[in-house]
């Protein structure tokens, strides 16, 4: 209790980070000074974080934005503290605004500040911060930018499907604009061309020009369907208002050019109907459009002879041509519109005929070949019904009949091909299902019986004939065979049964009784199959033993397959935290022995969290050797390094040791050379220990000379101590004992050559004193006598 009253406040200085975090729990307004400095220079994380709480100036919190270790918690408290309508800038700071993004809990709010973020990288990075799936797909619906939805678009593959998939639709969306605004481009060159091609004195000018205008006009409409497409992108291709002033402008229409007066009215009209009959012969007959505008020439053509022979009537030869002619004209255009119809038919009954008629499926060959034949009839009538000269142009969807022709032609050869094949393959069937019904072989006889009733069922009925009364004997056979093996092997699976009921109500180890139920269930299998009722029932009672068997092993197999699980996803965790540790570690000026224990530590953890399902982890292992060898090799270096350095040392020692200075300058050299040797970095223990043992040899010997050198100075100094010890004793009996002798004076000088090797001054001084009491000890000894 008293202890608690001389308790002291903990200080913002104290020593122990936890004090410091106790003080700046504690502190008031008057600390905030030291907590500000707290939070920009102390050493420990949580320092720093417990100071960041207590602070609401933007300025001094703006300062911890550059540590890497809080800038998150700092650029949240930044948010929480600073006013929205804050003009100091530190709302636009990266990192405030990529934490405003990654912390947005709607849509609004998030690309309120995505849209303040200009690089695309970092736009990227703050919409995969967000928690939140439903913000992530709003931001990622807000960017249309290619170069920002190419980064979208690698960042969250194989992370989200989803938005995968959006980002990659509108990437093509974007793509297949560009691709259709090239080709529309090059489509209005051609255009135009071909009505700068166009001549004025062409007869057909207005048909012709006519056609190029009803696609250009229809491509003038693509290209606004484009650029529709590509605004939202930022991207405008076409200038439609542009693109129309490129088409050159159309000559006056005129029904038919004034004959001149060399030229004979009712000729000049003749002649134009040569020439329409003869565009009639030179257009495609599925091209209504032609068609139709020579349609109206025509009748422009007889209006013209009426108003003509108003007048003045033709005579009856020139009367006979025009009808003729203009009776020609209307016969072709009524066989062209015939035409077209059969040719909207015929399209419409290809495009239904989707099966390839040179590649038979495993159909009955019966009712292939009959849906080839009334193909071919049907496609014979189409060509019928064009009924049209060889001379070109062919039509299109002609072509196409007469290829489907020959492709049915050769498909109905094929089909008697494969009659042949069946015959043979069959024929083949029955003598191996002969040989097997011989040898006993029950299971492969039922096998290849179905596999030859399945080729006897695709031969026609006439072929497949033939085969009728094989089949009964064979199958009469099998059927026979399988009831005698049925009752040899009904004891068998009996057994079976019961060892596995014995299994399912006394388990044995999970390993061993997975073994065990595989091994009973294919000794079970071997056994074949049977449709006996009884054989059934065992089957039923064998398969419910077997599963309350199995299921020991499949809740062992369950928990080892989370536990592989749980060991992926913890080696995924030891990856990407080493991979951030090769990223962001200072390896220039790298603690190397926390980097020593880094992947000591990692290593231990991946063997820790052991098995994992190889196949799926194999790209982990191979990332993680990767990282591994990348941390050893630079820790290798550093080795390399620390073993040329200790061995210099050793060196230098040995030339101490064996100079010749003095014993103390030799044992300061060593003791520099030992601060040198602590302040070297980590090294292989090993090579560490046996440098370290040459070390220690050079060390000890300069010590041990050192040693002796001190002990004969304290001998040395004691037996000084003990003379001047005996010479002042000798002289105080000199003064005062008057029984002092010259035996006793004997006595002092053999105890003073006991002290050994003396100084010279203090050998003078003894020889001095021992004369002077053996003279005082006659003269007492002369006066008692």
């Amino acid at each position: 209790m008293l202890r608690k009253l001389f308790k002291r406040k903990p200080r913002l200085e104290a020593r122990k980070a936890e004090d410091r975090i106790t003080a700046v729990a504690e502190a008031e307004v008057r600390d905030q000074p030291g907590v500000e400095q707290l939070f920009r220079e102390d050493p420990d994380r949580e320092v720093r974080l417990a100071a960041l709480a207590k602070l609401t100036d933007p300025a001094v919190l703006a300062m911890g934005l550059d540590d890497d270790d809080i800038r998150d918690q700092v650029a949240e408290r930044i948010l929480r503290v600073t006013p929205v309508d804050d003009d100091s800038g530190i709302l636009a700071h990266p990192r405030v605004l990529h934490v405003a993004v990654a912390s947005a809990t709607t849509i609004d709010d998030a690309n309120s500040v995505l849209r303040q973020i200009s690089d695309t990288d970092a736009r990227v990075a703050a919409i995969m911060a967000n928690p939140a799936m439903r913000i992530r797909h709003g931001m990622a619906q807000s960017i249309w930018e290619p170069a920002a939805l190419i980064v979208l678009e690698k960042a969250v593959r194989g992370r989200d499907k989803s938005l995968h998939r959006t980002v990659r639709d509108r990437l093509a969306v974007h793509k297949s604009g560009l691709a259709d605004s090239k080709r529309q481009n090059e489509e209005a060159d051609r255009l135009r061309d071909a009505a700068v091609a166009l001549r004025d004195k062409d007869p057909h000018y207005d048909a012709r020009r006519d056609a190029i205008e009803r696609e250009w006009a229809r491509l003038l409409d693509d290209m606004a369907e484009t650029n529709a497409a590509l605004a939202p992108f930022g991207i405008a291709t076409h200038d439609i208002e542009s693109v129309k002033g490129r088409m050159p402008d159309r000559r006056e229409s005129m029904p038919v050019h004034a004959p001149t007066e060399a030229e004979p009215t009712y000729e000049w009209i003749l002649d134009e109907a040569q020439s329409l009959m003869q565009s009639l012969m030179e257009s495609p007959p599925d091209q209504l459009q032609a068609i139709t505008d020579i349609e109206a020439k025509a009748a422009a053509l007889k209006a013209r002879w009426e108003t003509t022979a108003d007048p003045e009537p033709a005579d009856d030869a020139l009367a006979d041509r025009f009808d003729e002619a203009m009776a020609n004209i209307a016969q072709q255009v009524a066989r062209a519109r015939q035409l077209e119809n059969v040719a909207n038919d015929a399209r419409a009954f290809l495009d239904k005929s989707a099966q390839e008629p040179d590649d038979p499926d495993d159909r009955p060959i019966h009712a292939m070949r009959t849906d080839i034949e009334r193909e071919q009839r049907t496609v014979a009538d189409f060509i019928a019904r064009f009924d049209r000269p060889e001379s070109p142009p062919v039509p299109e969807v002609l072509a196409q009949l007469r290829a489907r022709q020959a492709a049915l032609a050769g498909a109905h050869a094929r089909c008697a091909e494969l009659v042949q094949e069946i015959e043979r393959a069959a024929d083949a069937a029955l003598g191996e299902l002969g040989d097997l019904i011989e040898r006993g072989a029950v299971p492969e006889a039922i096998e290849r019986e179905r596999q030859l009733r399945d080729l006897v069922d695709r031969l026609p009925k006439v072929e497949g004939q033939r085969f009728s009364a094989p089949l009964q004997e064979v199958g009469a056979r099998i059927r026979e065979l399988r009831d005698w093996r049925e009752y040899a092997v009904r004891p068998k699976r009996q057994a079976l049964c019961e060892e596995m009921q014995a299994l399912a109500d006394s388990p044995l180890a999970v390993q061993a009784q997975a073994e065990a139920v595989k091994n009973l269930r294919a000794q079970w299998n071997a056994l074949g199959h049977s449709d006996a009722r009884r054989d059934r029932e065992l089957r039923r009672q064998f398969d419910r033993s077997a599963e309350r068997a199995f299921e020991p092993c499949r809740l062992h197999f369950k928990e080892q397959a989370e536990r592989r699980t749980f060991n992926l996803e913890q080696r995924k965790t030891i990856v990407a935290a080493l991979d951030d540790f090769v990223a962001n570690n200072h390896w220039e000026n790298a603690d190397w022995r926390g980097v020593e224990r880094v992947l000591r530590q990692a290593r231990a953890e991946w063997r820790h969290y052991h098995p994992v399902d190889r196949k799926v982890a194999r790209e982990l292992t191979e990332r993680f050797e990767s990282l591994a060898s990348d941390i050893h090799g630079r820790l290798k270096t550093e080795w390399d390094s620390n073993t040329a350095l200790k061995e210099a040392i050793v060196r230098e020692a040995a030339d101490v040791q064996a100079s010749s200075r003095q014993a103390t300058d030799k044992a300061e050299a060593i003791k520099a050379l030992q601060r040198r040797w602590k302040a070297v970095g980590p090294l292989p223990r090993r090579v560490d220990q046996k440098l370290w043992q040459l070390f220690r040899v050079e060390c000890d010997a300069v010590f041990e000379t050192g040693n002796a050198a001190r002990d004969r100075y304290n001998q040395r100094q004691r037996a000084v101590a003990d003379a001047n010890a005996l010479l002042g004793e000798l002289e105080r009996r000199v003064d005062i004992d008057p029984s002092l002798d010259r035996n006793m004076i004997t006595d002092y000088e053999r105890r003073l050559h006991e002290l050994g090797d003396l100084p010279n001054e203090v050998r003078r001084r003894a020889d001095a004193m021992l004369q002077h009491a053996d003279r005082i000890a006659v003269e007492r000894q002369n006066y008692r006598d």
